[in-house]
């Protein structure tokens, strides 16, 4: 397609594809270079500023300017502020508190950047409008409630969330009833008011099967997925004899691993009684085996080790392999016992596709059931949890088309176009991949 388009302008016909590729590649390496360079300008800047406070406030009053001497003091009782907090142990003032001493633009000056949770911007900082910008992520995660005083703080405002995610009801709760006619989160009511933009790029999983299904059933395909190189299957499905048997294979696979050096590891359970369960049976094999307890012990300090949930709490977690386990099993007569807790609630759909996306190289799920012995039903959780098993038992994934390698870009935005492939070649380079085939269009 490209040599297609190519040869129909008399600009670009002498091209060849070896140089259009040396052409992307120093564009991509020029587009790294400057954003290096912007990072340490802005930064170089940062500190120019604050060195020349510093200065301002050394000066002698008769010495500084008429215009400047209201700065120098703000600056100067901002020093003596900073200095009396130094000076204690406990009892620190809040940012309210300096807020109300009037030393919001020192403050702000030197801290331009704040990472904070909701109830802190609500419980720490005045209310007006101290940011230039405050971005929100994990917006589905925030009911309407909580963003509404993060955005009376800013001058503008960006949100991040996937509505194809668990909403707050699955972490928050409360005693009172708003009322019903207000959307249940913030990304809800952002939908509503303003224009919305899907990222479609997928950069988390290594493999497309990782998040082939949710992509497919969830996204309507519209998710660039990389191609992939692994000799091995990213997903299987063990089957086991029962929740026990589950449990068990689960110690045995950590244990594995983690003599084998790997550490990113991600369980995932139905609940915190089956959390509890392998953790004690975890326990009782670091107990037999030192070594595997000194291991365990290490890949769970360190960030992006191993960890241990129910499925309520893994959205926002990743890891390289992800090890599954829902306890659901037949009973002595051979009938299927669907407990299936917070899958067969309102939103369960919604977990399960946070389940099915969190691993960045491996997923491995040990069930006791297979997709045959879930009844027929309406319940969208028990229908994907079914379709899911159905999906890699039939080995579906194998000639799953969801990979979306080549770009068909318009002209609306060249620019963004340009940066959004820059990326994904950087990315299949990283991984050892082809690159990604293009389709410009003449304007471009």
């Amino acid at each position: 397609h490209l040599r297609a388009r190519l040869d129909r302008n008399p600009l670009l016909k002498a091209s060849t594809d070896e140089r259009i590729a040396q052409r992307l590649e120093r564009i991509r390496l020029g587009l790294v270079e400057l954003g290096a360079l912007n990072a340490t300008l802005i930064t170089s800047e940062h500190h120019r500023k604050l060195e020349q406070d510093r200065t301002l406030a050394t000066m002698s009053y008769s010495s500084v300017a008429a215009q400047d001497r209201a700065k120098r003091k703000s600056i100067r009782k901002y020093i003596r502020q900073v200095r009396k907090q130094t000076d204690r142990s406990r009892n620190y003032d809040t940012p309210r508190e300096w807020f109300a001493k009037g030393l919001a633009d020192p403050l702000m000056h030197e801290f331009p950047i704040w990472i904070c949770t909701p109830a802190a911007i609500s419980a720490g900082l005045p209310l007006e409008q101290i940011f230039d910008h405050v971005l929100i992520d994990e917006a589905g995660l925030l009911p309407l409630q909580t963003m509404v005083p993060i955005i009376e703080r800013s001058r503008s405002f960006a949100v991040f969330g996937d509505r194809m995610q668990m909403t707050p009801g699955n972490y928050f709760s409360a005693s009172a009833q708003l009322n019903s006619e207000l959307p249940e989160t913030s990304l809800q009511w952002v939908n509503e008011q303003v224009p919305s933009v899907m990222l479609e790029s997928h950069y988390r999983s290594s493999s497309p099967a990782l998040i082939a299904y949710a992509n497919k059933h969830f996204y309507q395909r519209k998710l660039r997925l990389f191609a992939s190189n692994d000799k091995e299957p990213a997903v299987r499905v063990l089957q086991c004899n029962d929740r026990q048997d589950e449990l068990n294979r689960l110690a045995e696979d950590i244990h594995v691993r983690l003599l084998n050096g790997e550490k990113s590891i991600l369980v995932i359970l139905a609940s915190q009684e089956m959390q509890t369960d392998l953790r004690q049976t975890i326990d009782e094999c670091a107990d037999e085996d030192p070594l595997f307890g000194k291991l365990l012990e290490d890949a769970m300090d360190i960030d992006n080790g191993l960890l241990i949930l129910p499925v309520e709490q893994v959205q926002g977690e990743e890891r390289d392999i992800v090890l599954i386990a829902l306890g659901v099993q037949k009973n002595i007569d051979g009938k299927l016992r669907l407990w299936l807790g917070p899958i067969i609630q309102e939103g369960g759909e919604l977990r399960l596709n946070v389940l099915f996306s969190r691993a960045r190289n491996q997923m491995v799920w040990y069930a006791s059931i297979s997709s045959s012995d879930i009844p027929q039903s309406t319940n969208p959780g028990v229908i994907h949890l079914k379709g899911y098993l159905r999906h890699f038992e039939s080995g579906e994934q194998l000639n799953d088309k969801t990979v979306n390698p080549s770009y068909a870009w318009d002209a609306e935005d060249p620019i963004l176009a340009m940066l959004n492939f820059l990326t994904d070649v950087a990315m299949h380079k990283k991984r050892g991949l082809s690159p990604p085939s293009v389709s410009f269009c003449p304007e471009l």
